[in-house]
């Protein structure tokens, strides 16, 4: 990734949780084995992050269940500060 990316549960059972990486891409969801998302609900690859260029993009193909800053979204790239919102638990993405 152009900049490390952390990701720190807000809300939800890993509230206060927190996961870094610097390279990708990179999957989370409930069958991750490095990035777990424990929500009942969460998709076994809820999203995915991948370099692209000098950006990063977040991915999913479960928009209805995997919000981006609150609405639906399949594709975008990532800034500081955006949320993922799975079920219970809020994302946010810090960008290092």
């Amino acid at each position: 990734f152009a900049q490390a990316v952390e990701i720190v549960f807000l809300s939800g059972l890993q509230k206060g949780q927190r996961y870094y990486t610097a390279y990708g891409p990179r999957f989370f969801g409930s069958h991750s084995v490095d990035f777990p998302i424990f929500e009942k609900k969460a998709p076994g690859k809820a999203f995915a992050l991948v370099p692209d260029k000098q950006n990063t993009l977040f991915i999913t193909e479960h928009e209805d269940l995997v919000k981006f800053n609150g609405g639906k979204i399949k594709k975008t790239f990532i800034k500081n500060k955006d949320r993922i919102l799975i079920e219970n638990s809020i994302l946010k993405i810090n960008l290092k």
